[in-house]
């Protein structure tokens, strides 16, 4: 039986543990440059271990079994899978059944156990994952699908009842404004992979940015305070996130950053001299950031943060911990002290703005959130909006403070699937 340590992510090694006795022994150890091992599976014929590797754009792996069930040799990618999500073995070892890990999934694919060419499984259907396969040659799946809308509320009004902004049947998440607030970003899969996209306050005449790779996952875009650059981040083309600037009305983005490490969720200084991010190039979350015009990262926090946002008159870094459960914090641009001004915030879903800072609480027992107002320099706190169903990733205000939008799943739904004599 193999089994993962409850280390940190970067850190997790494969043990071998057996029934019988209760022994175990190490197997493999990762290191944050390559990334954690993760699903490991033994072969129907004991002779090989496939796992899943990386710190966020997962490869798949496998390495050749002694006899006596340990790696003959360090694990080695199997070619022509990247951007991994969940994935299965045929009983007769000959190949591998697997999802892409993007927010959109495609359905099944199917490629050689050694490697080779990667066939669609099309009759699996959109949302198909989560592949299991019996010894009898039996399939199980799940097939999600998710419709998730932009929702506006205004700020203006004693009674607020949210208008959609931008909606299609596919999944809308992380809107931002221009600086002029005449025009929103955020990223869709509506066009048939995760992009970038552009459209009118109202969210008319949308339009795709980017066309990176449908295999990897492009998003959270954040516009320069200029407006006239959009700032995001993608694993596309590659094993790990990386930030990208293109222009905001079109054209070919720049690379800001390139190791082997993830770098997500971009903000711009105010004076467009820094782009600030989050990193894992240590093994833990931590802000970095980056100038404008490249080089080399600094790292800026020591204790940990991610989804990071500046405050309009530059003076204070927002960031949130362990994914918005350890609470929204803020600390002085220039160092200093730091202290935590929400208890809980659902990831990147918040919005700093010259009069206090609006977020989403994390979901309740019945998986719903509050939209919340706090003002961090009283610790003042107000619900402004319950919405009704789940929220989904992203916040924001506009410049005038008249509008706040969030992302609300309007409609989710799971179905198990299952496959006689696949």
């Amino acid at each position: 039986m193999l089994v993962e340590s409850g280390k940190p992510k970067t850190e997790i090694p494969v043990y071998w543990l057996s029934l019988d006795t209760g022994e175990k022994n190490l197997l493999l150890q990762s290191n944050p440059t390559d990334g954690s091992y993760s699903s490991p599976m033994v072969s129907y014929d004991g002779r090989q271990l496939f796992m899943a590797m990386g710190n966020s754009n997962l490869r798949l792996v496998a390495a050749p079994l002694t006899d006596a069930g340990r790696p003959a040799g360090p694990p080695q990618p199997v070619p022509g899978v990247r951007n991994l999500g969940f994935f299965a073995l045929t009983p007769d070892d000959r190949h591998v059944i697997f999802s892409y890990y993007v927010a959109m999934n495609r359905g099944l694919y199917r490629i050689p156990a050694g490697g080779g060419a990667v066939e669609a499984l099309a009759w699996s259907g959109p949302g198909a994952q989560s592949p299991e396969i019996s010894a009898n040659g039996r399939l199980a799946f799940s097939r999600d699908t998710r419709d998730t809308n932009l929702w506006r509320l205004n700020l203006d009004s004693a009674a607020l009842e949210p208008q959609p902004v931008a909606t299609s049947s596919f999944r809308e998440v992380v809107p931002q404004y221009s600086p002029d607030g005449r025009r929103l970003a955020f990223f869709s899969n509506r066009g048939g992979s995760l992009q970038i996209w552009t459209s009118e306050a109202n969210g008319s005449h949308p339009t795709q940015l980017t066309f990176f790779s449908e295999d990897g996952t492009t998003g959270s875009p954040r516009w320069s305070p200029d407006g006239r650059s959009i700032a995001f981040d993608s694993n596309a083309g590659s094993t790990s996130f990386h930030l990208f600037v293109a222009p905001a009305d079109g054209g070919k983005p720049r690379q800001l950053t390139s190791r082997p490490a993830s770098d997500v969720v971009a903000a711009w200084s105010p004076d467009r001299q820094w782009v600030y991010f989050s990193s894992y190039r240590t093994g833990q979350s931590q802000i970095g950031r980056v100038a404008v015009t490249g080089g080399e990262p600094q790292q800026v926090t020591q204790t940990g943060g991610e989804s990071v946002q500046i405050s309009p008159d530059c003076a204070w870094l927002y960031f949130i911990r362990d994914i918005g459960r350890g609470g929204l914090w803020r600390r002085p641009i220039a160092g200093g002290p730091e202290n935590r001004v929400a208890e809980s915030v659902y990831r990147s879903s918040y919005a700093v703005t010259s009069r206090g800072a609006y977020y989403c609480t994390w979901p309740g027992p019945a998986g719903l959130s509050s939209i919340r107002w706090t003002d961090p320099s009283t610790g003042s706190s107000r619900e402004i909006y319950a919405p009704p169903k789940p929220i989904d990733l992203g916040m924001a205000v506009s410049p005038d403070h008249r509008h706040l939008i969030f992302a609300q799943n309007d409609y989710r739904v799971a179905d198990l699937m299952f496959v006689e004599r696949f």
